[in-house]
């Protein structure tokens, strides 16, 4: 796929305030330049995260949230929300914009909205910060300097901060989910009834989805991460990611990515090798 270059820049966490590095995977200024009329649909798999993405550049066109063979071209910056399904994403001529990649549950300590109005849908920025935001975008576009840019972005995250105890308790407990990987059990809060029905309401408000599919999810990443090393069979991986065996291990994985295993390491892009290193970075 030489006819499409992808390039992202992320931002050295020395250049971002020590207060957002609690809730920010990392900030990137990412570019595409296509240089023929060839139209490549890339793969977005779900990664457990929420991603704030600030158009500077020309528009590029996504998948519509039900149907891969449909596509919306964006325009707008915009929240992607919580993922359960891959989308694709067409990258155009000189598409440019800041990403913030929010860790699992931290785009929560930023809005007011619950994040399950977010699921599998791209947001209006705009329509979620207000005119705050409009005010943003005036002051990016009148300065071509990225470190400028990306203080002008951390400062206005900065005023949307409000973080609490009981987030940062979900979050430690999201934090230990990822610890444990596949082997995270929730059966002995299922057992309380109680207890579980506060932790799905938590999940709804923080996540954007039930504690099952995201404990589904981080396995499912977890074995992207294992089928990446190239030096894993699957029927260790299923095992290692807690499937009942490799053929329900395939099946998962097509459902959540859209490709076989096989299918997925075939692909060569440099977008999908981006986002498969910050999974990796997960665990």
């Amino acid at each position: 796929m030489g006819n499409n270059y992808f390039k992202s820049t992320i931002i050295e966490s020395a250049n971002i305030h020590q207060e957002l590095q609690k809730y920010i995977r990392h900030i990137s200024i990412d570019e595409s330049i296509q240089c023929s009329n060839d139209i490549i649909a890339v793969p977005s798999i779900p990664y457990g995260m929420t991603e704030l993405v600030i158009n500077l550049g020309n528009p590029y066109y996504r998948s519509s949230k039900n149907d891969n063979s449909q596509f919306v071209r964006i325009t707008d910056s915009h929240i992607v929300g919580f993922k359960t399904r891959s989308s694709l994403i067409v990258p155009t001529t000189k598409a440019k914009a800041i990403s913030i990649l929010f860790k699992p549950g931290c785009l929560s300590v930023f809005v007011k909205e619950p994040l399950d109005a977010f699921t599998n849908k791209i947001i209006d920025a705009k329509n979620v910060f207000g005119p705050e935001f409009t005010f943003l975008e005036e002051q990016l576009s009148e300065t071509a300097s990225m470190p400028e840019q990306v203080d002008i972005v951390q400062s206005f995250l900065l005023s949307k901060l409000q973080s609490n105890d009981k987030i940062t308790d979900f979050l430690n407990f999201i934090a230990n989910m990822y610890n444990e990987k596949s082997n995270f059990s929730f059966k002995s809060i299922i057992a309380r009834k109680s207890e579980y029905k506060t932790l799905e309401r938590n999940f709804y408000r923080y996540i954007g989805t039930t504690p099952k599919t995201f404990h589904q999810i981080i396995s499912f990443n977890y074995a992207s991460k294992l089928i990446s090393k190239r030096n894993h069979r699957l029927t260790e991986i299923a095992y290692d990611c807690n499937y009942y065996d490799q053929s329900h291990f395939i099946k998962k994985f097509k459902e959540f990515s859209g490709y076989t295993p096989k299918e997925y390491l075939n692909i060569d892009h440099e977008m999908v090798k981006f986002n498969q290193d910050i999974i990796n970075s997960l665990f």
